[in-house]
């Protein structure tokens, strides 16, 4: 009697210290999926002024958050150069929205495969200028000018008239993989593709 007590015990002790080690290892894919970071690319709907929502991953660095665009597109190892991007307060609300994206000799040579021999396509993607640039979205249109002139730098301007549109409150630039435009009433994208990052000019972002 006392050595089925002793089992039954035992065995108790087993299930128990297997549920604690379990639950561990839930926390540690919790913390990895959620950094509490300042980047995400997903696919819910964030707004301004609100904490992010349940679910979402924010990341520590921009690499991991571009990393994420293999959930969303279902192929595996894909990244895009742009993310979404959020400060925040001591409440962990949202104050401001950016959408970042990114133009390296990387990529370019990467797109420059679409163009086959297409010497204007080959040229649009040689005058992009390199480097990281930041888009603030849902505030107004405050950030309109200064959107223009981010966009304006990234694509050369001055030697690539033909791939920029100036449409009053809408300024645009597009070549075939990039595709950035900034509203006059707050609203930003940048697209590749069928995917693109947006904040609407209520302060909503997303990726899809």
């Amino acid at each position: 009697m006392k050595k089925k007590i002793m089992c039954l015990m035992l065995g108790v002790l087993v299930i128990m210290l297997s549920f604690g080690c379990a639950s561990k290892k839930d926390n540690a894919v919790n913390k990895s999926e959620n950094e509490n970071g300042n980047y995400a690319v997903t696919t819910t709907n964030i707004n301004m002024g609100s904490v992010v929502p349940e679910g979402v991953k924010l990341r520590s660095t921009a690499e991991k958050a571009m990393a994420d665009w293999a959930d969303i597109t279902g192929k595996k190892g894909t990244t895009l150069p742009f993310y979404l991007k959020y400060d925040f307060n001591d409440k962990k609300e949202i104050t401001a929205s950016y959408i970042e994206f990114i133009i390296n000799d990387e990529l370019k040579s990467e797109w420059k495969k679409n163009c086959s021999k297409d010497k204007e396509c080959i040229d649009n993607y040689d005058n992009l200028v390199n480097g990281k640039y930041t888009l603030k979205g849902g505030d107004d249109g405050e950030s309109y000018d200064a959107n223009i002139e981010t966009i304006k730098k990234a694509f050369n301007y001055a030697s690539q008239l033909d791939i920029c549109h100036d449409g009053g409150p809408e300024f645009y630039c597009d070549v075939n993989n990039l595709y950035v435009n900034a509203r006059g009433f707050g609203d930003v994208n940048v697209r590749s593709g069928n995917n693109r990052c947006r904040i609407s000019s209520d302060g909503v972002s997303y990726c899809e």
